[in-house]
């Protein structure tokens, strides 16, 4: 019969963060990762979030513009809007919820695999239905249920750097793992431009082809991945208050999670509030199609998304590794931001194909050398061990949040604050550039972390 160790949460959370002990009275699903993992696992934990955003990507860029084009071609801002708020708000709630269950889970297969599980499913099952939608409102259905569930499968896949990977291995390891939204990106629009074509811009198989990518990559890593399993009664008696209470983290006792929660969430409003328009830019303002008769609008984002590609890749490998080597996190993520904000004022002063194709260059080395790096520095802020899939779900609320709140923003810019289609796309970008470098400067008040 398995041993039932039934703990406080003010013990439990005593015994985890006890500095440099050997722990042996926790279940091994708890304890603090020590054991070096290698390139192995977030080599495998890349290759799943690839199947999430290789997905998501495509589809916020390139499927859901060109499906909302078709059917209101008129309001298609303020409709592109409307439905990728309502997908970020399903984003915003699943992560944290989905985390801090996970952390109670006792399945046999483990806390984590379980619900990577249904978030592929259920994102597989939104795929379909976007699929098939004949309609705005069964298009805004879709596009809720696969950002619900493609949020929380990323959510949880985030979770396995702090539960398997040692703190001293989490740059390299996070660069790896950052690899997967280059890949991604180019991977999706590739796909989904080349089956556009080769299929006289059919909608469903394009979304045939991404379930295909979801279930294979993600489907392949839940079979092969193993986690200890956590045993009955290694967590406190659930309680809903106090489940419930526990999603408010305290800025004033957990300040350097406040600052990297804020500091998160200003870069990504600004990177989803421009992603959400890039498509409408190059379309309307610099007018892609006229400037090269015989191409279309998806063909124009495949390649200045391929550019930014590039960049992401190297500056993503490279900062992750050299902030390992110097274990540093602070200057590498200031740095990228900053750079970042200075990719985003430059489509503010020149509407022009060129500047286009500078801007996504300097934009993919900025998010790459980020993305390499914050995820690192946030796994070393997260409040308490024993909740780390709650504490990292709530973490991610501030990328769901900026993802909820950035059509709004941008669609606010663009036809409110400007008389015309131009100064409308300057707003957006000038609004993209200083919430940026807000965030830079937030960064610097982390005390914790070098």
């Amino acid at each position: 019969m398995e041993e039932e160790i039934i703990r406080s949460p003010e013990v439990l959370s005593q015994t985890l963060n006890a500095a440099d002990d050997v722990i042996t009275d926790v279940p091994e699903a708890l304890r603090p990762p020590t054991k070096p993992v290698g390139l192995g696992l977030p080599a495998g934990i890349a290759i799943a979030t690839v199947s999430w955003l290789a997905v998501g990507l495509p589809i916020l860029s390139l499927l859901l513009p060109e499906q909302i084009n078709r059917l209101d071609p008129i309001h298609k801002v303020a409709t592109l809007g409307i439905i990728l708020t309502l997908g970020g708000l399903a984003g915003v709630i699943s992560p944290p919820l989905g985390g801090a269950l996970s952390d109670r889970t006792t399945a046999r297969i483990g806390r984590r695999r379980p619900w990577i599980l249904g978030g592929m499913l259920g994102v597989v099952a939104g795929l379909l239905l976007a699929s098939q939608a004949n309609t705005i409102l069964f298009i805004a259905i879709g596009w809720i249920v696969i950002n619900c569930c493609g949020n929380l499968l990323l959510a949880i896949l985030n979770i396995l750097m702090p539960d398997r990977i040692p703190e001293k291995e989490r740059g390299t390891a996070s660069a790896i793992i950052g690899l997967a939204l280059p890949i991604s990106t180019v991977l999706g629009m590739l796909l989904v431009t080349t089956v556009l074509n080769l299929t006289g811009q059919s909608i469903p198989i394009a979304y045939s082809a991404l379930i295909a990518i979801i279930i294979l990559l993600a489907g392949g890593f839940v079979l092969f991945y193993r986690e200890p399993r956590l045993p009955k009664g290694a967590m406190p008696p659930f309680r809903l208050g106090e489940f419930v209470a526990g999603f408010w983290i305290s800025p004033r006792q957990f300040p350097d999670f406040a600052y990297a929660w804020i500091t998160r969430f200003l870069v990504f409003l600004a990177f989803f509030t421009i992603s959400s328009f890039s498509n409408f830019f190059l379309r309307d303002v610099v007018h892609y199609a006229q400037l090269f008769p015989g191409h279309t609008v998806a063909e124009g984002m495949t390649i200045v998304t391929t550019i930014s590609t590039v960049g992401s890749l190297v500056a993503t490998l490279l900062g992750g590794i050299i902030s390992d080597r110097f274990q540093r996190r602070k200057p590498f993520v200031i740095g990228a931001t900053v750079l970042l904000a200075l990719s985003l004022l430059i489509p503010a002063l020149i509407h022009t194909w060129p500047a286009v194709i500078v801007s996504f260059a300097l934009q993919g080395i900025g998010i790459g050398a980020y993305n390499a790096v914050d995820m690192a520095l946030i796994t070393q802020v997260l409040p308490r061990a024993e909740s780390r899939g709650k504490d990292l779900g709530v973490m991610v609320i501030a990328l769901n949040v900026a993802q909820f709140l950035a059509p709004s923003v941008g669609a606010l810019a663009i036809s409110i604050f400007a008389s015309s289609v131009e100064a409308g796309y300057t707003s957006l970008f000038l609004v993209a550039t200083v919430l940026t470098l807000l965030g830079a400067v937030l960064v610097q008040p982390i005390k914790s972390v070098r």
